[in-house]
């Protein structure tokens, strides 16, 4: 037996006991008890305020992270290409939910019709229409690759754009701006590389720009935040409220931060910091420090999710790791943008780190499906390199 070929073979077919990138992996465990960290030392004023017990949300939260989690195992077991069956009901029941929600009363606090609610469980049908539109575009990219017949290209491209305006224009009317304008980039980023020229690009994006700045305009709580974010680029102390506080809590923390636990801006200085600001209340306990390992080890997320969609077996495997990996990865820089102040409040979340609800949910079930992509391109990786014994 030839000893390197062995040692070859043992390592590319048991770099990781099931198959799963162990570096992907290991990078969501992290980011999950970072999160359940901050969450708890976010939330502990708030909770006591509202129940009288200092570990209300984070204890509900830890109940959703297991429900996700959960759902991650499943979904990293199960073939991904059963899904392909699922893209269409799918994403059909994802636009009867965004419509159902225009039908249902909204309750005190909320200021639009973005949640359904379940007796005491809510969730937003935008977060499942989210995911449910990046298995949808998977699924037409990959097949228009396996038989591009002439003339496919315009068919092609315009049932998916209609599918993408109708999920967009849904989640617009909710007003949730932010959302639908991250639903849209990463549509048009999946377009892009299943093979929609950048002319046709730029011309949607010409056409969407306006309509987005519509809404954004004449909805009176996105107004508020565009001209609060304006004026402070022109002066820093006109700034929003969320976003000067964000920022001067940042700086509160220095380079190491006041430790962990020791956050002031988390006690009512900030709304929802425990979601919202989560990465505000990061630079303050921890410090310019905090901050950048959280980036370095999102980078590892990043590298290893590119990885996977680069080594998947087949090409509905490769867009739809790339759809799910770049929905996460736009949501993430989202979220740090308007902490910074480089971005209007938009109340997206830090994705696996952010209190969690349906966002944290669906999150995790994409990471499953990312997971049984490496599996199974781990898989195939070692049946196209595996050789007889010598």
């Amino acid at each position: 037996m030839n000893i390197p070929f062995a040692y070859k073979y043992f390592r590319e077919n048991y770099n990781s006991g099931t198959g799963f990138d162990r570096v992907f992996l290991l990078s969501v465990g992290i980011l999950l008890l970072l999160g359940a960290v901050l969450v708890m030392s976010s939330s502990a004023a708030i909770s006591y305020s509202r129940s009288g017990h200092t570990l209300s949300i984070f204890l509900n939260h830890s109940a959703r992270v297991g429900i996700g989690i959960f759902l991650m195992m499943c979904f990293a077991f199960l073939d991904y290409h059963r899904l392909q069956k699922l893209a269409l009901p799918f994403l059909f029941f994802s636009i009867a939910l965004l419509i159902l929600v225009y039908f249902t009363p909204m309750r005190d606090g909320t200021h639009s019709h973005r949640w359904l609610f379940v007796g005491p469980i809510s969730f937003q049908p935008a977060e499942v229409a989210k995911f449910a539109l990046v298995l949808y575009l998977a699924l037409r990219l990959s097949h228009w690759r396996a038989d591009p017949l002439p003339g496919s290209e315009k068919i092609l491209f315009g049932g998916t754009l209609l599918m993408i305006a109708i999920v967009v224009g849904l989640v617009l009317f909710e007003y949730s701006v932010s959302m639908s304008g991250l639903i849209l980039i990463s549509s048009l980023v999946m377009l892009y590389l299943g093979g929609l020229p950048l002319k046709r690009l730029g011309l949607i994006a010409l056409i969407s720009t306006p309509v987005l700045a519509t809404v954004a305009w004449f909805v009176p709580y996105t107004h508020r935040r565009l001209t609060g974010f304006s004026t402070g680029l022109m002066d820093p102390m006109l700034a929003s409220f969320q976003v000067r506080q964000s920022v001067i809590g940042l700086g509160k923390g220095g380079w190491w931060g006041q430790g962990l636990g020791e956050s002031t801006w988390a006690s009512f200085r900030l709304p929802i910091p425990y979601k919202d600001f989560i990465f505000c209340i990061l630079g303050e306990e921890l410090g310019f420090a905090g901050c950048l390992g959280l980036l370095i080890i999102f980078s590892f997320f990043l590298w290893r999710g590119v990885r996977i969609a680069r080594n998947a077996p087949d090409s509905f495997g490769y867009y739809l790791a790339f759809g799910a990996l770049f929905t996460l990865t736009c949501g993430f820089f989202i979220h740090v943008g308007v902490s910074v102040g480089l971005l209007p409040p938009t109340g997206q979340p830090l994705p696996l780190i952010s209190y969690g609800g349906s966002s944290l949910v669906m999150s995790l079930a994409a990471v499953g499906v990312l997971l049984n992509i490496s599996r199974q391109g781990a898989s195939a990786q070692a049946q196209s390199s595996r050789l007889p014994y010598l």
